[in-house]
This record gives C-alpha cells, structure tokens and sequence, in this order.
C-alpha cells in the first residue's frame, strides 16, 4: 500500500463544505477595479485552511472518550453564594494504551431550577497505568449549566506519558532435527 501525497487525496465534503466547496480566501472587487494577478494566499495556506475546515471541531474531545471514561460518583455545592463552589468526586478509567499523568474532567450536577459545571483538574503522583482506575476529588468554581439537559462526565483534556517498553521476546530455539 503506497501513501498519497498530501494534497493527492480527497474527502467526502460535509456538511461545513455546501456543494463540496470551502472558501479558503476571497477579494472583494470594487467596480471598474482590475483583477489581481497573484492569489490572496498561497496555495500551502489554502490547502491548510481547508483540511481545518473538513476536520471535526471536537476531534479531541472524540478522542479523549475512547480513551478515558468517566464517572460521576458525587457532586454538590460547598459554598454557596453569588458564585458558588462545588466540589465533586469522579471515578477515571485510563483505557489508553499509555500511562495517564494528568486529566482535567467537565462534570454537570444539579436539578432542573438549578444546574452546575464545574471543571477538575487532577495530576497523578504516580501515572495511571493503560486499563487502570483511578477515584479523586476536587472543589472549584461553577458555571450554569442546563438542567434539562445535563452532560454527562468527560475528560476535557489529558496529558499521557510514554508507553511502557515491550518485554524482549526470547530468542527462538534451534530446532531438533
């Protein structure tokens, strides 16, 4: 199997790319204005702005949630006031094949009236190890958030460390004739 130059292959255009175009660059003429000789951009900059906009725009957070799950374990108000704090307890699955350092989770709680986001952050003393768990805590400030409608748990971001080196195959016994 050979590789495509970049640049050499296409995709599908979706829903961002109406008729299967994507405006990378535009000049606005005045009229009786002449037509500029030279594109506005170069052609390396429009080919970038276009992958960025065939990408999904949460790519990340696509990602983050095959490879950490997360579980609300408890969550509550622990200074009311004009902006309260809350504080939360969340359980994290690492099911990446990497150690996982550090993790910040959006979690959602509260009641139709009344509804709370709060964002965690969490180093791990020690990594958390691919197919590991791991419980923490944290308290912070919160936002609104709809009642109606609550997200569930979710990794925002995560910093993974390298993974462990395979053990050494033994080598192969000659065989016996």
């Amino acid at each position: 199997m050979r590789y495509k130059p970049l640049g050499g292959w296409s995709i599908p255009a979706g829903q961002d790319a109406p008729g299967g175009r994507i405006e990378v660059a535009a000049v606005t003429l005045a009229p009786g204005q002449p037509r500029p000789q030279a594109m506005p951009i170069s052609i390396q900059e429009a080919q970038a702005k276009a992958l960025d906009a065939l990408t999904p725009r949460d790519l990340e957070r696509a990602l983050l949630e095959g490879l950490i799950r997360v579980e609300l374990l408890r969550a509550d108000i622990v200074e009311p006031g004009d902006r309260p704090r809350g504080g939360a307890e969340v359980g994290v699955a690492n099911l990446s094949p990497w150690p996982l350092q550090r993790v910040e989770v959006a979690v959602e709680f509260g009641e139709p009236n009344e509804a709370f986001r709060l964002l965690l952050n969490h180093t791990f003393d020690k990594p958390l190890p691919s197919r590991g768990t791991a419980r923490f805590s944290g308290t912070g400030f919160t936002g609104q958030a709809d009642g109606r409608r609550l997200n569930p748990p979710r990794a925002q971001s995560a910093s993974f460390g390298r993974a462990p080196a395979a053990p050494a195959k033994p080598a192969p016994s000659p065989r016996k004739r």
